[in-house]
């Protein structure tokens, strides 16, 4: 619904109701929008509201799926892990809000016009419906090396000793046997040295974990979009640059079955790979040049991914995934007797480069970047 206040201001109300009677859940959703053109050039606009996920019909209680995953404590190796889905799943929930401002000019030089918006964002996340990282089940099966009365990523390691009666070693497969029963218990001796030889992490083969709602998770940002339209050489130039910027992402603490999983940790500039988390680069982004003429069009793309810390191997020669950047080059022609009928030609990664070393099997991560390397496409598309 829109709520016109003044000329150059308004808000826009929307709510809606979800009901899901199988399940017995549902939600009242809403959101709360407005805008306010202050000036010619200048539009100042925000935005709060809420979201609701019911569990997917994939969510089966009590099913069991089979899979293969990256396990950091077990020498980088992937194995087989067994996820079961927990009964009484709940939906998952969101609070999202935003505030940005937006510059448009006219008559600029070359007969051209100049925008920009900068939004900041903030998105709370309730009862994420994710899997438990199995990795964090990993983590806290590890003899206490440094004294504070739990497991975490600092005892675990391929050559560090299990401890045999850990609360979820149950979840644990080893060469020998499931749990306790397969584990051998070893002991360290003064320095840290192994005393007493026992079950160690590379002896890991699986890990069962489960399906439910894990931690939240809150994330802001600023997202900024800026480009030039220009008349030049004889046709329409534009140039733009996109980007965003992560200001936090807070990653919350969770349990299972009483055994502390992960602190609530700063996750921001981290791979995050043996937390309950995603890799975050701290900035993204997109810089291009686009020029039209007639039936050609040719555009050039820089783009760009910020580097990241990898949390495994924090203060070794390991500690730091480096940036991916690439540049790629598009070009479209559009018949002239056909405006419908276009042939394209593209090449991303122009210079080949390769991406960043990762400690994992394949040694690289797609989130961060692409094994590819220099890649052509060739098209045609035609609209009826």
């Amino acid at each position: 619904m829109r709520v016109p206040v003044l000329e150059n201001l308004n808000f826009q109300l929307a709510a809606r109701r979800e009901e899901f009677p199988q399940s017995g859940l549902g939600a009242t959703v809403y959101k709360i929008a407005g805008k306010w053109d202050p000036l010619d050039w200048l539009s100042v606009r925000g935005s709060f509201g809420t979201n609701y996920a019911t569990p997917p019909a994939s969510v089966i209680a009590g099913q069991v799926v089979n899979a293969l995953s990256l396990i950091a404590a077990a020498g980088n190796k992937y194995l087989r892990v067994k996820t079961e889905t927990l009964s009484g799943v709940q939906p998952e929930t969101a609070e999202v809000a935003n505030f940005g401002a937006i510059l448009f000019f006219n008559d600029m030089p070359l007969n051209g016009s100049f925008r920009a918006s900068v939004d900041y964002f903030d998105f709370k996340i309730i009862d994420e419906i994710k899997t438990v990282s199995h990795n964090q089940i990993v983590n806290t099966v590890f003899v206490d090396r440094n004294g504070d009365g739990q497991s975490t990523s600092a005892d675990a390691g391929a050559a560090r000793l299990v401890n045999c009666s850990a609360p979820l070693i149950s979840r644990i497969t080893f060469l020998n046997g499931q749990g306790a029963s397969g584990c051998v218990q070893g002991t360290y001796g003064a320095g840290g040295a192994i005393a007493t030889p026992g079950t160690v992490g590379d002896e890991v083969t699986s890990i069962r974990s489960v399906r439910g709602n894990g931690p939240g998770a809150v994330t802001s940002g600023i997202d900024y979009d800026i480009a030039y339209d220009f008349e030049a050489l004889g046709g329409d130039v534009t140039a733009q640059f996109t980007a965003t910027q992560v200001l936090s992402y807070e990653i919350d603490a969770f349990s299972l079955n009483g055994t502390v999983l992960t602190p609530a940790v700063d996750g921001l500039g981290f791979a995050n790979y043996s937390r309950d988390g995603d890799l975050v680069s701290e900035w993204r982004g997109n810089a291009s040049l686009n020029y039209n003429i007639g039936e050609h069009n040719i555009r050039y793309v820089t783009r760009y991914i910020q580097g990241v810390k990898d949390d495994r191997f924090l203060g070794t020669a390991n500690e730091q995934i480096d940036d991916f950047i690439t540049q790629n080059l598009y070009y479209q022609y559009t018949l002239p007797w056909d405006e419908d009928f276009v042939l394209s030609l593209s090449v991303e990664n122009l210079t080949d480069e390769d991406p960043p070393f990762t400690v994992q099997q394949y040694s690289y991560d797609p989130f961060i970047g692409n094994a590819l390397g220099r890649t052509y496409e060739i098209g045609i598309r035609k609209t009826f």
